[in-house]
């Protein structure tokens, strides 16, 4: 058997840096609908021991700030060096057909487009927007581990999912879809 070739020399780095005003600790991940299915792609998709020890960053308070906008969720994550890394999580934004099945599926189900304004996602919408499969999803993170993903984006993930789980209406911003516009799209294709 040949030897294995070496790789980065992690032997400095003792472990994560504890946040001076660590955040509480955080229950599990993944607690709604959407929450789940997001974990589930994550865990799914990931370097199993990397996604673990990214869950328990999440938890501990390692991330420092986290951002959604239309594709992408970035945050620091405080790691064993004593600046934070930058990691983001970008997931591709929906196209045109799927906004267009999106409004034909509220058009069929009458009360849907009242729970999305209300701030809830019909169930019926999970096709177009959960993302799945390992393409699903693009890590990147300033750290030295070349892990996919590494411990840092996948507190990343975690933390989506936390968000998606308190504000459902979160995952509609990270997939690009505007509410104004889609209300403004159903309204233009009234009966």
């Amino acid at each position: 058997m040949s030897p294995r070739p070496k790789g980065p020399d992690f032997s400095e780095y003792t472990g994560p840096r504890k946040r001076a005003a660590p955040i509480k600790a955080r229950p599990a991940f993944g607690r709604t609908f959407w929450g789940k299915a997001f974990v589930r792609v994550v865990e799914e998709i990931g370097d199993k021991p990397r996604v673990s020890r990214g869950r328990t960053y999440a938890r501990s308070g390692q991330v420092l700030a986290l951002d959604i906008k239309p594709g992408i969720a970035t945050a620091e994550v405080q790691g064993s060096q004593l600046q934070p890394f930058v990691s983001t999580l970008r997931i591709d934004t929906l196209d045109q057909s799927d906004i267009d099945d999106i409004i034909t599926k509220i058009r069929r189900v009458p009360g849907s487009l009242a729970a999305l304004v209300s701030g809830a996602i019909p169930d019926m919408l999970a096709a177009q927007l959960v993302p799945e499969g390992p393409s699903a999803f693009r890590f990147d993170c300033t750290c030295p581990d070349d892990g996919w993903p590494c411990k840092h984006a996948a507190a990343v993930a975690y933390l989506t999912a936390e968000r998606i789980d308190t504000d459902p209406m979160q995952l509609l911003v990270l997939r690009g879809v505007d509410l104004d516009d889609l209300i403004g799209e159903w309204k233009t294709r009234a009966p």
